[in-house]
C-alpha cells in the first residue's frame, strides 16, 4: 500500500551489508568513521567495537583474526543495517541527502529526523566509477554523485523537500551554475524536477559518505534489475493524475501558483456560501 510508505526490500543497506573487511588501519578508521555515525543508536558502542578500534594504535601491529575483530566487525554491519538505526521512510519527516564521490566511487546515504531530531539511516547505495568516470574532475564527479544518488533514490525524493549536503563547495551554487558542457546541462536538467537545498559540510565532518564512496559496493546487472524493478512499483501503483500531481509539487513555482489558486478558489466557495 503507497499509504504505508516506499518499503524496499532488503537491498536498502546493499552498500552497508556488503562494505568489504577493512585490510589496514586506514581503512579501519574509515570503517569506523561510518559506524561512528550512528553511534548514538547502537548500545555499548565502544565495548562492541573495541577489538577494532585498538588496531589504530599507534604501538599496536594490524592483526585481523576472526575473533574478536570478525566477530565485532559483523556484529557492527549488523546493527547498521537494522534498528534503531535503519529506519522506514516517513514523506512528513526532514530529509537529508548526503552525498560523495571518489575516484573509485560514488555514495549516497539518504537519512531522516526522528525523535530527538536526530538524524536514521533510511537508505544507503554506492556504486564504482567506470574507467571514464575515474577520469573526471573532482568537482564533477560530486556532482555525479547528487545526480546518480537522487535518480537511484527518486522514490523517496521526488515530490518533497529536503536537503543535500555534500563537501563540494562548488555544487553549492548549483542553481547558478552555467555550462556549455552537454553532460552537465543534462545533469541540470534531471535535477530541476527536485525540490532541494544544497548545504556544504567540511569533509572532517563526512566520514560517514567518504567511506561509502571509497569502498564502493559492486553490484550484479541482475540485482541493479532487480532494484529498478523494484521501485517502479511505487510509480505503477500510481495514476497518471498522481504521478503528474507528484512532479506539480516538485516544482517550487508551479507549487506557490497552485496554493494561490488553491486560496482563491477556498474565498470564492465561502463567499457564495455566505451568499446562499
Amino acid at each position: 500500500m503507497l499509504s504505508a510508505g516506499v518499503r524496499p526490500g532488503d537491498q536498502k543497506a546493499i552498500a552497508i551489508q556488503k562494505y568489504p573487511k577493512p585490510k589496514n588501519k586506514h581503512e579501519v578508521r574509515r570503517f569506523l568513521g561510518l559506524c561512528g555515525f550512528f553511534r548514538r543508536f547502537i548500545p555499548r558502542y565502544a565495548e562492541i567495537a573495541r577489538p577494532i578500534s585498538v588496531l589504530l594504535r599507534d604501538n599496536e601491529q594490524f592483526v585481523w583474526t576472526e575473533t574478536p575483530q570478525e566477530e565485532a566487525y559483523n556484529n557492527l554491519k549488523d546493527r547498521l543495517v537494522s534498528k534503531p538505526v535503519l529506519q522506514v521512510f516517513n514523506n512528513n519527516a526532514d530529509t537529508e541527502l548526503h552525498c560523495d564521490a571518489s575516484s573509485v566511487g560514488l555514495s549516497g546515504i539518504l537519512l531522516q529526523r526522528g525523535e530527538g531530531k536526530r538524524l536514521h539511516l533510511v537508505h544507503a547505495v554506492s556504486k564504482k566509477t567506470t574507467s571514464a568516470e575515474r577520469h573526471y574532475h573532482s568537482s564533477k564527479q560530486e556532482l555525479m554523485a547528487v545526480v546518480w544518488s537522487m535518480c537511484r533514490l527518486r522514490p523517496y525524493l521526488i515530490g518533497i523537500k529536503f536537503l543535500v549536503v555534500t563537501d563540494c563547495q562548488e555544487i553549492v551554487h548549483l542553481n547558478t551554475l552555467k555550462t556549455l558542457n552537454p553532460q552537465v546541462a543534462h545533469w541540470a536538467t534531471l535535477l530541476s524536477e527536485y525540490n532541494f537545498d544544497i548545504k556544504h559540510r567540511p569533509r572532517s565532518r563526512m566520514d560517514h559518505i567518504d567511506t561509502l564512496s571509497r569502498a564502493p559496493t559492486s553490484m550484479s546487472q541482475d540485482t541493479e534489475t532487480e532494484l529498478l524493478e523494484e521501485h517502479m512499483e511505487v510509480f505503477i501503483a500510481m495514476t497518471e493524475e498522481d504521478q503528474v500531481i507528484a512532479m506539480q509539487q516538485a516544482d517550487v513555482k508551479l507549487k506557490t501558483i497552485m496554493s494561490i489558486l488553491s486560496q482563491e478558489e477556498s474565498e470564492h466557495t465561502t463567499t457564495e456560501a455566505e451568499r446562499v
